[in-house]
């Protein structure tokens, strides 16, 4: 079928303004802006390297089973963490910079699908930059192992369906592998194919696509990516659904209301600027945009009815449907007579450079000056590392317990496996209701043999008292036998540049079966003190 793009540049006078949106060669124009700005993100955090907040180690600890699911995703989020193996830095610094890549990446999805589905080519490369310098996209997927995956898929899982449908048969392949992968990131894609096979019904496409045999090469090639997962799932009791149905219930419908503001702000941001740029709302005319636009719109909207009725909504589940909302904003929205460019564009400049700015300072500041625990986790893991080196003369290979002990598997020279396990039935029935029996990292195939011959520790909060419910309560999988042969320390930690950022943490440790106690009870590291509390 050929390609129905009636895309043109508008004459560069139109309204008397030349900006950068004005240009021969629009794709370039995109290409490099989104490049540089990646590539300073990229810069920032190699060059501050901040503690890696927690839904990393969890990727970290998948990415070291490389099972085919998890309690929480399935096998994606694990798979791009094993990359980091080949990583030439740090894998903190593979955590930051993975994610400004997927971001690009996604970025140029959104480019090819605007380019695609907008006439106006100026108003193309502006929607994908105002999307590409929101904060949503800079700054809120950071945190989290899954969104940054689905930023970079999404954007592709839509232009390969539109072109599939619209243009080129040949386009179904490309969207039964995107949107897999996009579904083994987060089960959350499941919910664009009803709007897809809905779509096709509606513009009368549903005799010619299924005659097509790329549609079914495509549906092959989707199921043999998703089905190790199904098969993982089903021998490890639907963990990730279990999961999910714990976090559901409970909020109200106000509730539903500040997570939307909280997510979306950047749109509502958007159609003020557009607005004040006397931009107007004009709905799209060709079908295809019109397709989209229902795809973007219509999944935010039931969402929100069913958390309202349901309660249990997350700021997380949320975040990467304002991809496409974003999008969609440009899409319905058009220059008046006296309409501008040149606000909005400025616009997306300046918050990029205040997003970069406010970036960096925060993190550096809390690198410097902030008391927490938390921001000490990597001189703490290696102190810790240090402390059982020079004790038991071998390296450590378990350590976790708490989220402070989880840390130790990333930052810990040793890089330690966590000493949990999958729990039998037994653990499981002894689960509260309400509560997820499955841990959400765990070291696959571990047994009391191996943690007898190794040992382990047992990382408590920090300032906690010092008991073994406090440090090994996380822990249900751990056999009565072992926990009778578990040491406890109380170890005080502090820094010479940070005399305040002191505080002591409990240890339960798992001598190995063969050591001596050799070292003394104070080590020092490069950057840490333990400090044994008699």
């Amino acid at each position: 079928m050929p390609d129905s793009r009636t895309a043109q540049t508008p004459p560069a006078d139109i309204h008397d303004e030349l900006t950068l949106l004005d240009t021969e060669s629009p794709g370039r124009t995109v290409a490099r802006v989104i490049g540089i700005y990646g590539a300073l993100w990229i810069l920032l955090t190699v060059l501050l390297s901040p503690i890696v907040p927690y839904d990393a180690v969890e990727a970290w600890h998948w990415g070291q089973g490389l099972e085919a699911g998890s309690p929480k995703n399935p096998w994606l989020v694990g798979s791009v963490a094993a990359l980091g193996r080949f990583w030439p830095l740090s894998w903190p610094a593979f955590w930051y910079a993975s994610h400004v890549v997927a971001v690009v990446i996604g970025a140029w999805g959104c480019w090819k699908l605007c380019e695609r589905l907008i006439p106006d080519t100026r108003r193309a490369v502006l929607a994908v930059l105002v999307m590409s310098f929101s904060a949503t996209i800079s700054i809120d997927m950071l945190p989290y192992n899954d969104n940054y995956l689905l930023m970079m898929l999404w954007p592709w899982m839509w232009y390969s369906f539109i072109r599939a449908l619209y243009d080129d048969g040949r386009y179904w392949l490309m969207l039964g592998a995107v949107m897999a992968l996009a579904g083994m990131a987060k089960y959350t894609t499941v919910l664009y194919l009803p709007f897809m096979l809905a779509i096709v019904l509606v513009q009368g496409r549903l005799r010619a696509t299924l005659t097509q045999p790329w549609l079914w090469g495509g549906v092959l090639v989707g199921l043999a990516l998703i089905a190790p997962n199904l098969y993982w799932l089903s021998q490890h009791d639907y963990a990730a659904f279990h999961w999910f149905s714990t976090r559901v219930g409970g909020n109200s419908a106000w509730d539903v209301v500040r997570v939307y503001l909280a997510v979306f702000y950047n749109a509502l941001l958007m159609v003020g600027i557009l607005l004040l740029a006397r931009w107007r709302w004009k709905m799209p005319e060709r079908p295809e945009t019109q397709a989209f636009v229902i795809m973007a719109v219509v999944p935010v909207v039931l969402l929100g009815g069913y958390f309202a009725l349901r309660g249990g909504v997350r700021t997380e589940w949320m975040m990467p449907f304002a991809v496409p909302l974003g999008l969609a904003v440009v899409m319905c929205m058009v220059p008046g007579e006296r309409g501008r460019y040149r606000l909005p564009l400025y616009c997306s400049y300046v918050l990029a450079v205040l997003m970069l700015c406010g970036f960096g300072a925060s993190k550096a500041w809390q690198a410097m000056y902030s008391e927490r625990p938390r921001e000490h986790v990597a001189a703490l893991s290696a102190a810790l590392n240090s402390w059982w080196r020079e004790r038991y003369e071998q390296p450590m290979v378990y350590a976790g317990g708490s989220r402070m002990g989880d840390w130790m598997g990333i930052y810990a020279p040793d890089h330690p496996r966590v000493p949990t396990r999958w729990p039998s039935a037994a653990v499981r029935a002894l689960t509260p209701v309400d509560h997820s029996p499955y841990p959400n990292i765990y070291t696959p195939g571990l047994t009391d043999e191996q943690l007898s011959r190794d040992g382990a520790m047992w990382v408590g909060e920090a300032n906690s008292p010092c008991s073994a419910p406090n440090v090994l309560e996380l822990d249900p999988s751990l056999s009565a036998l072992l926990r009778q042969r578990i040491e406890y320390h109380t170890l005080v930690f502090h820094q010479s540049s940070m005399p305040r950022a002191s505080f002591s943490v409990c240890v339960g440790v798992l001598p190995p079966a063969r050591h001596g106690v050799t070292g003394t009870t104070n080590s020092v590291h490069r950057e840490g003190v333990m400090t044994e509390d008699e």
